[in-house]
């Protein structure tokens, strides 16, 4: 089964180590459960050159927008309560990415 990501957020910010910034368990499971092919829509936004730019982009740029949209939308405060860090994939072609260029989501 195919998980499609549309939001881009799962990837949240970084070119070599992948960052989880908003996560929930719809979202987060099939790249961690073994699903046999996961698609990441990511924009290109969420490019950073390092594994501490994407933590730093993370809590200082992510988080705060975050925040602002759920305390909106629902009424409580956002934080980051789980990163998904994909360091390798064993199985070659598990893990497809497609970058976009244009912003989707924060």
């Amino acid at each position: 089964m195919t998980e499609y990501q549309p939001s881009g957020r799962l990837l949240t910010h970084s070119r070599k180590s992948d960052l989880n910034g908003r996560t929930d368990r719809r979202k987060q499971g099939a790249g961690v459960s073994g699903t046999a092919k996961v698609i990441y829509v990511v924009g290109v936004q969420k490019l950073v050159a390092n594994l501490n730019d994407g933590f730093r982009l993370l809590y200082e740029y992510t988080l705060p927008l975050e925040d602002e949209r759920a305390l909106n939308a629902y009424g409580v405060n956002s934080s980051v309560n789980k990163l998904l860090i994909i360091n390798r994939e064993i199985f070659p072609g598990c893990i497809s990415v497609i970058l976009v260029n244009e912003n989707l989501g924060f």
